[in-house]
């Protein structure tokens, strides 16, 4: 699984998988910003300044909602993470790409003239595909599973299909498991994520 068009290919996958309540199932289709980075990351090799890592995400989603405020979400999205090298040091850079599987429930207040305002939380499982230190492939010397939170807030324009804004932040729980730490601290992902999409 080395190709963001398998994300779309498994989201469709799990938004099958909620076919018994197909009418009240609304898909989605999303993309955007992604800005991550890694605990402790100036620690990856001391007295180097290390940076977050600006990327994107992109996937397909599935979102039921059973004629209320409580509601319940998958999704498969391609998504980028990391840290990058101060200045030309690349050494401690880890450019970190993955299949994010977050399960989330909704909440949500409709307002007046269709517009739906919505929190979402929830587990995620991601799968790391690559792994990058400059142009080298590091894929295995981190750990290639990451468990991790997901909370953020959204809003759905009135229409089918309708307009979704997002804004979401992700924190790991697994250790990254850096093979070139010097220092026994420990590393977990964490990113803020903006996205705009479609759902129908």
């Amino acid at each position: 699984m080395r190709h963001p068009l398998r994300a779309v290919v498994l989201g469709l996958a799990l938004a099958g998988a909620v076919g018994p309540a197909a009418a009240q199932v609304e898909y989605q289709i999303k993309g955007g910003l992604s800005v991550g980075d890694v605990t402790n990351a100036d620690d990856i090799i001391p007295g180097v300044d290390n940076g977050a890592r600006t990327g994107f995400g992109v996937g397909v989603g599935a979102a039921w909602r059973g004629g209320g405020v409580v509601g319940f979400a998958v999704e498969a999205l391609f998504a980028q993470r990391g840290v990058t090298g101060a200045g030309s040091d690349i050494t401690a850079e880890r450019k970190l790409d993955y299949i994010d599987l977050p399960a989330l429930l909704r909440l949500s207040a409709p307002s007046s003239g269709g517009t739906t305002l919505y929190l979402f939380a929830g587990p995620q499982l991601s799968l790391e595909l690559r792994c990058r230190t400059g142009e080298a492939d590091c894929l295995g010397e981190t750990s290639t599973t990451d468990f991790a939170a997901v909370g953020g807030a959204g809003v759905r324009l009135k229409g089918k299909p309708g307009l979704l804004l997002e804004a979401r932040y992700i924190h790991g729980f697994t250790d990254l498991d850096l093979s070139s730490a010097t220092a026994t601290s420990s590393y977990k992902t964490r990113a803020f994520m903006v996205m705009a999409g479609v759902a129908y």
